[in-house]
Formats: C-alpha cells, sequence, structure tokens
C-alpha cells in the first residue's frame, strides 16, 4: 500500500485493526479493543500487508514502482493499492495532463502485466461545490481530475 496521506504507518495499521476487529483502537474511547484483539489484527495483517513510504527517495512513480517490485519479488505481493493518485511526484511538467496521465497509466499496465498484479489507483474528485438547499453532484471519472483520460 503506497498511502502518504496515512503516515506514520502506525496510523494506517490502527485503521485497518479497527477495520478487522470493528472496534477502535484508541484507548481513550470506552468502546476501544482490548490487548488481544489488536494482537489478532495485527497478526492477521502481518505478511499480509506492507506500507510503502520511499520517503528518501521521493514519491516519482518510478521510485513506487521498484518498491512494489521489491515486494512481488521478495513477498509474492499480488495486489497494490495506491492511495491517492495526487500525492506521487509529477515530475514531467511539460507534457498536457492527457499526455502525461496516459504516460503514467502506461506504466502501471506495464507493471501489471509483467507481474501478473492488481493495482487499485484512488483518483479523488474536483473539490465539488456547495450549494446551499442541493445534493452534491454525483460522482463520476469526469469528475476527477485528468478523468476523461
Amino acid at each position: 500500500m503506497f498511502s502518504p496521506e496515512e503516515f506514520p504507518a502506525d496510523e494506517l495499521y490502527d485503521d485497518l485493526a479497527h477495520m478487522i476487529i470493528g472496534k477502535p483502537a484508541d484507548r481513550s474511547l470506552s468502546n476501544h479493543m482490548d490487548l488481544d484483539e489488536y494482537k489478532y489484527a495485527l497478526d492477521r495483517l502481518r505478511d499480509r500487508v506492507y506500507f510503502i513510504y520511499p520517503e528518501s527517495e521521493g514519491f516519482g512513480v518510478e521510485n513506487v514502482l521498484g518498491k512494489m517490485e521489491y515486494l512481488v519479488d521478495k513477498y509474492r505481493v499480488s495486489a497494490f493499492l495506491l492511495d491517492p493518485y495526487n500525492q506521487f511526484d509529477h515530475e514531467e511538467t511539460t507534457l498536457r495532463d492527457d499526455l502525461y496521465i496516459g504516460k503514467f497509466m502506461s506504466k502501471m499496465k506495464r507493471f501489471v502485466l509483467k507481474h501478473d498484479v492488481a493495482i487499485h489507483l484512488v483518483a479523488h474528485q474536483v473539490t465539488p461545490t456547495v450549494q446551499p438547499g442541493k445534493d452534491y453532484d454525483k460522482p463520476s471519472a469526469y469528475r476527477v481530475k485528468g478523468g476523461g483520460t
């Protein structure tokens, strides 16, 4: 999992433990999981969820793909969650958005085909406009920046 917004990793693991157990890990809450439940959740996550955070190398697509390749080779990881797209270091700023996104997606597709893995890429929608008394517009691929690509 590449999810820089979840840094530090212990917060991510606490959130995942909450999903497994159904109770928060936060001990200040009255309905928090006990130590045995927390250990059980972490045991379920061990060797199943790896956190990718190449801080020293940067969040460029090649750096992240390099970490992913290591995980495929060493631990046989078969699925990746990249959340969100806008947290990557996008270095080729001379290209139009559609050309850059197409190139980025091609790198992802080649990686998937080469390693026979799944990549789940999260892209957030543009900030919706608030209209008093109305619901937000329904999300669609075209409401994501570069979504048409």
